[in-house]
């Protein structure tokens, strides 16, 4: 859970000083406690190791498909491409589902640690969503949407195509940082925990009324994202560039 305060409870000294000055402050604080956790780490080597092998995935997920055999062809690669922006709602989704369910993200600094200096909920806030990336999961469902944009794509449109899903995978992480926090206000005021459920419930609701009337593919054929990867595959155009 986050050590700071939901942002409903900010103090008066944040308002007095104004959201930018909590704002430059909030990324002075984050570079110190990103210092911080970076001396506390024992085995720096092995750390050193195991990043780059992260990002060696990365680069090999980003690119090592596009030379598989079948990629960017007629049969499962086509069925793959048509997938791929119901695969960008779904990261969307499991990011925001996730945010909310770990009450706004990871804390920089132990609880423990933190008693003695109070963390503004600004610098919390940022500091969750800069850590929102060492979730496996987070990794393994940005992958996944690289390797099949990579497997799918043809070889001219790819580099635009693999643009779009980094910032894709960029937005939706911090929109559903947003959107967790703001339930975290939501349910720390009054009535805040009915108020939860009941939108929860509503969700859940609807999104088995789509199923069960039958109109899961409608709905996913109306998602924004198809527009966006529609966009991404039409080249470097000014309509991507402000798409992107």
């Amino acid at each position: 859970m986050p050590t700071a305060l939901s942002s409903t409870d900010l103090g008066t000294r944040v308002r007095r000083s104004g959201h930018l000055a909590a704002a430059r402050r909030a990324v002075a604080d984050v570079g110190i406690l990103l210092q911080f956790r970076k001396h506390s780490v024992r085995r720096r080597g092995l750390a050193r190791v195991v990043s780059l092998v992260f990002l060696v995935i990365t680069v090999g997920v980003v690119v090592v498909p596009a030379f598989m055999p079948g990629a960017a062809g007629p049969d499962k690669a086509f069925d793959i491409l048509l997938l791929i922006p119901s695969a960008m709602a779904g990261l969307l989704v499991l990011n925001v589902a996730s945010a909310i369910a770990s009450g706004g993200g990871r804390e920089l600094i132990s609880t423990d640690h933190a008693s003695p200096y109070p963390i503004s909920p600004t610098t919390d806030h940022l500091g969750a969503l800069l850590l929102a990336p060492l979730n496996i999961a987070w990794m393994l469902q940005a992958w996944t949407l690289l390797g099949a944009a990579a497997y799918a794509t043809p070889g001219g449109q790819l580099p635009q195509v693999q643009v779009v899903m980094i910032l894709w995978i960029l937005f939706s992480t911090a929109l559903g940082q947003v959107l967790a926090w703001a339930m975290e206000a939501i349910r720390r005021g009054r009535f805040g925990i009915a108020a939860t459920r009941s939108l929860l419930v509503c969700l859940a609701l609807a999104a088995g009324a789509v199923q069960v009337t039958g109109n899961t593919t409608n709905f996913l054929d109306r998602v924004p994202t198809t527009w966006v990867f529609t966009e991404a595959l039409d080249g470097w155009t000014w309509t991507w560039a402000g798409m992107a």
